[in-house]
C-alpha cells in the first residue's frame, strides 16, 4: 500500500497525521463540554447538585465546576473524554473526505495521495507508538504481561485500520476499472447512489418527525410524574418549586433530557405547569359545592 513512499515521507505524513488527531481530538473535547455545559445550564441534571448553595447555576458555574470535579464524589462528570474517540475515527473525521479533492497535488505533506495511504501510515504509527511506549502507564500489571497486553490492543487497532484502508483501496480500484472501461455504467451508478441517499434522507427526516413526536409526549410525561411527587415535599409557588426540582434531576431523566436535546425545549417550564394545574386541581377540589334547592 505505501510501496511507492520513503521512510522520509512516512515519517514527515505521520508527524502531520498526529497532529490533526490532536487538534481534532481537542476540538471534539471543548464542543461536547460547551454542548454540555450549555444542555445543565437549560435544562438542569444531576451535576448541578454538586454547586454550592449560594451559587446560580450560570454557564461559567457549571464549567467551573466540571473542570474541577472530584474523583471523590458518587457521581461522573459526564465530561466528554479522549478515548471517546478512536484515532480511526478521528482521522476520518478531521480529513474531511466530503472537501477532500483527488486532483491536490499535496494533502497532509504527500504528493499525489491516495485516500487508503493515510489509513495505512495510521496502522504503522499505531504499532510504532506501542513498540516505543511504556506499557506499565497504561496496564499497570508486570512489565512482560503489560507488554503483551499494549502489544495486542495496537495490533487489534492496527488490523482495524489496515483492514479500512484496503476496503478504500479496493473501492477505488473498481471505480477506476469501471471509469476507464465502461464510464456509463460509473456515471449510472453515482447518479443511482445519489438518488439513494436523497431517499433515505427524506425517510429518515420523516421518522425522525414521528419518532420525535413520541420521544417528547414520553418523555414529558416522566418528567411531569416525577415532579408532581417530588413538589409534595418542597414549598413555595410552582415557579420555586420546578427551579428547584431542575437541579434534583434524576439522572436517567437528565441523560434523557440530554439525548432529546431540542424535542424537549423547555422542560422547566413543563415542570411548573404540571404543578401549577395540580394546584390549581387542588384549589377547586377544596372549595365547598354548592348544592341546588
Amino acid at each position: 500500500m505505501l510501496e511507492r513512499r520513503t521512510i522520509r515521507e512516512l515519517r514527515s505524513v505521520a508527524s502531520k497525521i498526529q497532529s490533526e488527531i490532536e487538534n481534532f481530538i481537542d476540538y471534539y473535547i471543548e464542543a461536547e463540554t460547551g454542548s454540555l455545559v450549555k444542555s445543565l445550564c437549560e435544562h438542569g441534571g444531576y451535576q448541578l447538585g454538586y454547586l454550592p448553595e449560594e451559587a446560580r447555576g450560570s454557564e461559567y458555574e457549571i464549567r467551573n465546576l466540571l473542570d474541577n470535579w472530584s474523583g471523590e464524589w458518587d457521581d461522573t462528570s459526564g465530561l466528554p473524554r479522549r478515548d471517546d474517540l478512536s484515532d480511526l475515527e478521528a482521522l476520518s473525521d478531521c480529513l474531511g473526505w466530503d472537501e477532500y479533492d483527488e486532483k491536490e497535488l499535496i494533502h497532509f505533506g504527500l504528493v499525489e495521495p491516495d485516500e487508503h495511504e493515510f489509513y495505512a501510515v495510521l496502522a504503522l504509527m499505531i504499532i510504532c507508538d506501542a513498540i516505543h511506549s511504556n506499557p506499565l502507564l497504561v496496564y499497570p500489571k508486570s512489565e512482560s504481561v503489560s507488554r503483551v497486553m499494549a502489544i495486542g490492543c495496537a495490533t487489534i487497532n492496527a488490523v482495524e485500520a489496515i483492514a479500512y484502508a484496503d476496503r478504500i483501496q479496493f473501492e477505488g480500484n473498481i471505480r477506476k476499472a469501471i471509469a476507464a472501461e465502461q464510464p456509463e455504467i460509473l456515471a449510472a451508478e453515482i447518479k443511482k447512489r445519489i438518488n439513494d441517499r436523497e431517499t433515505k434522507a427524506k425517510q429518515r427526516l420523516s421518522d425522525a418527525g414521528v419518532k420525535g413526536s413520541e420521544i417528547r409526549h414520553a418523555l414529558s410525561k416522566e418528567l411531569k410524574d416525577w415532579a408532581l411527587m417530588e413538589g409534595k415535599k418542597l414549598k413555595g409557588l410552582p415557579t420555586d418549586k420546578a427551579r428547584e426540582l431542575m437541579k434534583r434531576l434524576p439522572l436517567s431523566i437528565a441523560e434523557k433530557l440530554r439525548e432529546a436535546g431540542d424535542k424537549l425545549k423547555d422542560p422547566e417550564r413543563v415542570i411548573r405547569d404540571a404543578l401549577a394545574a395540580q394546584r390549581n386541581k387542588a384549589a377547586t377540589d377544596s372549595q365547598p359545592h354548592v348544592t341546588a334547592n
